[in-house]
């Protein structure tokens, strides 16, 4: 299995928290349950929308360059169908399929005739492994074209799409793809300097932490801004500090070596991304609309352990019965054998890591 240093585990920990958060509490406000006080809600959603997907994009191009490397364009290619765009398939359709059986109890009215638009319309939150594999892509001959040196320069010059990505247009996922491609680029070039801030960490950490709570609380409390309502110059910069401002509260999370629940968290991300929607959704409308249970703490208490507790029960299940062909397709049937990529990594290997793919 890959090495991976485990700050990267503790930060996809801290990154799932925070998505599953914003999915519980967008439900509950979308379902009109009264928060006392909507301008808190508000604020709080901006500060994680401000950055958490960035932050998973950033997290994913740490170890592109490598595995690059290793599987070469079209074993990379084979890797990404695996773990990207197959799971996408199954569980978006599995995903559409219930929300338009119980349609009259959630939030979203889907049809039917929707069905079939999974493949080039992402449900929900899947619109990430989507866009991921579609980054992947564009990644693959930019950085074989690309020399190493100038990996700093091409991250520099994609994170200026997220300016001006509205000259492409809104469709997806180019909108998506322009949005986040230079997260993903930065992560790649920062693999390459991760040591260095690693032997700096005593002195950068705290300035890269104190920067990163110091903005969101100037831009989302001080100046009472959300990330929707502002410049793209000013969203970047607020996005970048509050990447960094996390990678080192990770790194230094790590060197105490008490946080491995978080660690664990982060192996398990891609259940967790993958169900947490169901799990949380279904927990709000048995609350409400069973129980009729108004209070937001406790739907937010609840939401937020079924949304991150059933999916792992949930795929140790699957594994136990021999059913994980859910997660990834089996040895024989893997996208990467079929491209001729298949020796490069152990089926064990691939079987078991089912961390949120970077």
């Amino acid at each position: 299995m890959e090495q991976r240093n485990q700050w990267v585990d503790i930060a996809k920990g801290i990154g799932i928290l925070l998505v599953v958060y914003g999915h519980v509490a967008r439900g509950i406000f979308n379902a009109g349950l009264p928060f006392e006080d909507e301008q808190l809600y508000q604020a709080i959603d901006s500060v994680l929308y401000s950055f958490h997907m960035p932050l998973f994009f950033f997290l994913s191009g740490l170890f592109f360059v490598a595995s690059l490397d290793k599987r070469g364009p079209i074993g990379l290619i084979g890797n990404k169908l695996d773990t990207l765009l197959y799971p996408y398939l199954i569980w978006g359709l599995l995903q559409t399929v219930i929300q338009v059986v119980l349609s009259s109890y959630t939030n979203a009215k889907l049809s039917w005739s929707g069905l079939l638009s999974v493949l080039w319309e992402p449900p929900a939150h899947f619109w990430f492994l989507y866009t991921l594999f579609a980054v992947n892509l564009v990644c693959i001959p930019l950085y074989k074209a690309v020399p190493r040196a100038a990996y700093g320069g091409l991250a520099a010059g994609l994170l200026l799409l997220f300016i001006y990505r509205g000259a492409f247009g809104t469709a997806f996922p180019v909108w998506h793809v322009m949005t986040y491609i230079g997260f993903f680029a930065l992560g790649a070039y920062f693999q390459t300097i991760t040591g260095w801030m690693q032997k700096h960490l005593r002195l950068l950490a705290p300035l890269a932490i104190v920067t990163f709570l110091a903005s969101q609380w100037t831009f989302h409390f001080e100046a009472g801004l959300l990330y929707t309502t502002v410049s793209r110059w000013l969203l970047l910069a607020l996005a970048l500090a509050s990447v960094f401002g996390t990678i080192a509260l990770c790194m230094v999370l790590a060197r105490t070596g008490r946080f491995g629940f978080l660690a664990w968290l982060g192996t398990l991300s891609m259940e967790i991304y993958l169900l947490h929607v169901l799990t949380g959704s279904g927990t709000r409308i048995v609350l409400h609309k069973v129980f009729h249970v108004e209070s937001v703490p406790l739907h937010l208490a609840v939401g937020m352990l079924t949304g991150v507790l059933v999916p792992i029960a949930v795929f140790r299940l699957l594994d136990r019965f021999g059913i994980d062909f859910l997660l990834q397709p089996r040895d024989g049937w893997r996208f990467s054998r079929l491209l001729g990529a298949a020796g490069r990594t152990s089926p064990k290997t691939a079987a078991t890591s089912s961390r949120l793919p970077s």
